[in-house]
């Protein structure tokens, strides 16, 4: 009886740090840790498609390792 309560117990375990595992990756962290930017705009809205911007909009971009500023020249709609 006891070893099939640690069996249990252990498989329990082994898919709690799958699921975990698979959530880490899709966080918004491990996105830029692959090379991707969160882009916001100066009331600090994501920004998600070109069309949110105009030329001469200040944009701030977050990195995986700091962020910067930025001012749109051209946006480009690629729809």
């Amino acid at each position: 009886m006891q070893s099939a309560k640690q069996a249990f117990l252990l498989r329990k375990r082994a898919r709690w740090e799958q699921l975990e595992s698979g959530l880490q990756k899709l966080s918004p962290k491990a996105i830029l840790g692959r090379g991707y930017a969160l882009v916001f705009d100066s009331e600090n809205r994501l920004i998600r498609e070109s069309t949110q911007l105009s030329p001469g909009n200040k944009v701030r971009a977050q990195l995986a390792r700091g962020e910067f500023t930025a001012v749109v020249e051209k946006t480009v709609d690629s729809a």
